[in-house]
């Protein structure tokens, strides 16, 4: 069974940020860890859902009888997922 979120409101795009750009400072990667950076963040605050959306639809899978294959959280990403 896979649980496959999408971008998740928490603080973990904030410590990955400041661990890139920490690490890609005055390097040669530097400039494409900034966009990196704004990239991540702008995500995580326009399209990131609360950990409760997640939870719910792990709860979900792990209670029903018959679970299915595969389980997105939010429901509306299975666009996303059919678009790659």
């Amino acid at each position: 069974m896979l649980i496959e979120p999408r971008s998740i409101k928490t603080e973990w795009a904030s410590i990955a940020v400041a661990h890139l750009c920490k690490v890609s400072a005055n390097g040669p990667y530097q400039t494409m860890a900034e966009q990196a950076a704004r990239f991540y963040l702008q995500t995580d605050a326009k399209r990131g859902v609360q950990p409760q959306v997640v939870a719910k639809a792990i709860v979900t899978a792990a209670t029903v009888s018959k679970p299915k294959a595969r389980y997105v959280a939010p429901a509306s990403t299975k666009l996303a997922i059919f678009l790659r």
